[in-house]
Order: C-alpha cells, then sequence, then structure tokens
C-alpha cells in the first residue's frame, strides 16, 4: 500500500509541476500582451497630442473645448463612463441591422460605414 501511495503522490506532483509551467507560460502571455498594449497607447496618446497640438495653433482650438467634446462624446449612450459606446445601424447593403463596432456587416459581409473614426482602425 506504501509503494501505491508513493506513485500517486508522485503522478500528483507531476501533474502539479505541468500546471505550475502552463500556469507561468499564461502569466509570460500576459506580461507580453500588457506591454504591446501600453506601447500601444502610448503611441496613440504621443500622436492624439501632436493632432491637438497641431489643431490648436492653426485652429485655436482649447484644451476645454476637447474636454468638453469628449464628455460629450461620453454621455451620447446615457452613461459617462469615459468609452464611446457602439450604436446598431442599418447595413448600407442588406438593410439588416448591425453594431458599429464591426468592420463588416455579419450577415453580407458589406463594410460598415457609420460609426465613429476610431471604431474602424
Amino acid at each position: 500500500m506504501n509503494l501505491f501511495g508513493e506513485f500517486f503522490q508522485e503522478q500528483r506532483i507531476r501533474e502539479t509541476q505541468k500546471e505550475a509551467r502552463r500556469a507561468n507560460e499564461k502569466a509570460v502571455d500576459a506580461t507580453s500582451t500588457t506591454l504591446d498594449l501600453r506601447k500601444r497607447v502610448d503611441g496613440l496618446a504621443l500622436a492624439n497630442q501632436a493632432l491637438f497640438e497641431i489643431l490648436q495653433l492653426r485652429l485655436g482650438i482649447s484644451e476645454e473645448e476637447v474636454l468638453q467634446r469628449m464628455a460629450e462624446i461620453d454621455g451620447r449612450d446615457g452613461v459617462r463612463d469615459g468609452k464611446m459606446a457602439a450604436c446598431v445601424v442599418p447595413c448600407r447593403s442588406c438593410g439588416r441591422k448591425v453594431s458599429t463596432a464591426r468592420q463588416r456587416c455579419m450577415y453580407c459581409g458589406s463594410p460598415v460605414a457609420d460609426g465613429h473614426l476610431f471604431e474602424k482602425i
């Protein structure tokens, strides 16, 4: 019985080690994804700042105007949560309802032309 117990315990140790390796691989993947997303967010922030400064210099747009417009866009869906909400619109080709968060109509495959510019990126 002791030999059986030892075998069972060794098998559980191997399984636990395998699970630990899988968890470590997932953590490494999550860290890599997070770093990639952070780099992308930093690049978008830099591009947005550059665009704002160009508009400010050429058109005299103030930070307050931008902040007010951001608040307006944020509240369009009735929830002030710091996000742009997608909306449902009729497809220009087939007429069925499709979310503006989609790139293409899920029914006919036509591009979804409506929605916010940054939903299309």
